[in-house]
């Protein structure tokens, strides 16, 4: 996997940006400070997931590809949207947007692993 060095430069940008992404996060939440590395570790995972999966279409232009690149998009940002969610001012939209965007990312990853 780390031969390929698109996929290293994947994940050196999925950290890089998971980072910044917590950076954000933290300023708008209300999160403790106990959370800093948990969070900084998981909004890393998330953003290399994102550009992994980024890189891989990139590589091989399939539906295939596509659909779980839309599909991993989609997820981050419900998953952005829940740490705004649950650390933050809590508004009544959000809610029933993160869990249309968890449930249509979940559609496009499985049916892009059928394919």
């Amino acid at each position: 996997l780390l031969e390929n060095p698109s996929t290293f430069n994947c994940i050196i940008i999925g950290v890089i940006v998971g980072a910044v992404l917590f950076c954000l996060l933290y300023r708008v939440s209300t999160m403790s400070k106990i959370m800093i590395p948990v969070g900084i570790i998981y909004t890393s995972l998330i953003s290399i997931f994102v550009f992994l999966s980024i890189g891989v279409y990139i590589s091989n232009h399939t539906v295939k590809n596509l659909l779980f690149t839309i599909g991993a998009v989609l997820f981050v940002c419900s998953d952005i949207l829940l740490i705004i969610y649950n650390f933050s001012k809590k508004q009544g939209w959000m809610h029933p947007v993160y869990s249309l965007l968890y449930f249509v990312a979940q559609i496009f990853i499985s049916y892009s692993l059928h394919l």
